[in-house]
């Protein structure tokens, strides 16, 4: 299972419906789906009682969650409950020091020793 996860709304052309109605409504509903393909919860289980292969993809013009996003990678692989390693991008027209934000936390995950899939998000930027 892949997961491109990009928060946005176009309100002028998405249909009403599918965007949720308040900002924390959506704050809340990005970051549960992070926190629940990282975790391996909620994403259902093969007949034989294994989690799907995931991978995820986060992309977003929040800092609060991207930060989040980054900051529950690294608990989680410190606690051995990692259950995949997304890769971050940025989006065009994200602000530059969220970008950079993203590239120096990976960095700083990479020294600590914690195997990261930031390696390809620095190559980009």
């Amino acid at each position: 299972m892949a997961v491109k996860l990009v928060r946005g709304a176009y309100i002028g052309s998405d249909p009403r419906e599918a965007i949720h109605d308040t900002k924390k409504d959506t704050d809340d509903n990005y970051n549960g789906i992070v926190r629940d393909v990282l975790t391996g919860s909620n994403l259902g289980r093969s007949s034989d009682g294994q989690l799907p292969k995931t991978e995820l993809f986060v992309a977003g013009h929040n800092p609060n969650s991207v930060a989040a996003a980054m900051n529950l990678v690294q608990s989680l692989r410190e606690q051995g409950k990692l259950k995949t390693t997304p890769d971050f991008g940025q989006l065009q027209g994200m602000a530059d020091e969220l970008g950079c934000s993203v590239v120096q936390k990976c960095s700083d995950l990479k020294r600590k020793t914690y195997k990261t899939a930031c390696s390809s998000l620095s190559d980009e930027l």
